[in-house]
């Protein structure tokens, strides 16, 4: 997602694996022209996936949350409908000199989205475990 323009330059619905990931920054380098500015979660799949898409022309910095652990009993965690406590914020700069290194944009993005769309909730009526649905969602959403 742009910062300046808010431009959500590419989705991608799936598994937290490699192949998603690939797929993912793969799509948003066939619509990006030049060389953005990334930054990413602590999910360690990003890394080679930018590097392999983009090359050393981009600058990418990761955001590291730390979170506090309050119920370590599963039951209680289970039962727990707000996140943890973020602790610790750390930022790893992997290459290139990003001028800012945020998830933020993207966060909040995610929440509009998931707050418009319930079928995103798994304690909601429109909870909807079909791939395909969740797929039709986001798209349109922004539409």
């Amino acid at each position: 997602m742009s910062a300046g323009s808010a431009i959500l330059s590419a989705i991608r619905t799936g598994k937290r694996d490699s192949a998603t990931t690939d797929d993912f920054i793969q799509d948003l380098r066939g619509r990006v022209i030049g060389s953005p500015e990334i930054s990413t979660d602590g999910l360690h799949f990003y890394k080679n996936a930018i590097r392999d898409a983009f090359g050393k022309r981009t600058a990418h910095g990761v955001v590291q949350k730390t979170y506090s652990v309050v119920h370590l009993n599963v039951t209680e965690a289970s039962r727990r409908y707000s996140p943890a406590q973020v602790i610790h914020v750390e930022r790893e700069v992997v290459n290139g000199v990003p001028t800012q290194i945020s998830t933020s944009y993207v966060e909040r993005q995610n929440l509009t989205l998931r707050m418009a769309s319930k079928r995103f909730a798994r304690l909601s009526n429109g909870f909807s475990k079909k791939a395909a649905q969740q797929n039709f969602d986001p798209i349109r959403h922004i539409e």
